[in-house]
């Protein structure tokens, strides 16, 4: 996703609306898939000021997300703000995305606000059941048959000994 900020650079608008909508490509964040089901709208404005681009938006998206117990695929819709900063400057600040010419490729930015705006841990349902540890059953849907007993065969004299009291 690429904006043209020739115009701003050379102090002919002092800043400029955007309005964009386009697919970006599906990423991973530690190995796990993060697959973007709907084009990422843009709506904000970019403005000038003394040499470095400030951009103050709204982004929307949809993302397909696993629920972190079931693994149930979920469409969860996210409204996110964005105030970032841009320079083409040799030395930049870190916080700054640095740019070249008369064009701003937004790609990373964007993918940088989605990955720190995630929620940690997605559920389907808040007592979602998950899955069994032993038959890999999803226990929302039935209850196993599985004996969910924890055994640690070194530790079968103490095990011995509790149940003689």
């Amino acid at each position: 996703m690429k904006i043209f900020v020739g115009d701003l650079i050379k102090g002919v608008f002092e800043q400029k609306e955007i309005n964009l909508s386009e697919t970006i490509e599906d990423f991973e964040i530690a190995g796990d898939e993060i697959k973007l089901t709907s084009p990422v709208s843009l709506k904000g404005i970019i403005a000038n000021e003394n040499g470095i681009l400030k951009l103050d938006g709204m982004l929307k998206l949809e993302l397909e997300l696993k629920c972190h117990r079931c693994l149930k695929e979920l469409k969860t819709e996210f409204s996110l703000k964005i105030n970032e900063c841009f320079s083409n400057a040799e030395s930049i600040h870190e916080d700054f995305y640095k740019f070249s010419g008369n064009d701003i490729d937004l790609t990373e930015m964007l993918t940088d606000v989605i990955i720190t705006n995630m929620p940690m841990k997605v559920l389907c349902e808040e007592d979602c059941k998950g899955l069994c540890s032993y038959c890999g059953d999803n226990l929302n849907h039935k209850e196993c048959n599985c004996k969910k007993e924890d055994y640690d065969p070194r530790l079968e004299k103490l095990r011995q000994l509790k149940n003689n009291f």
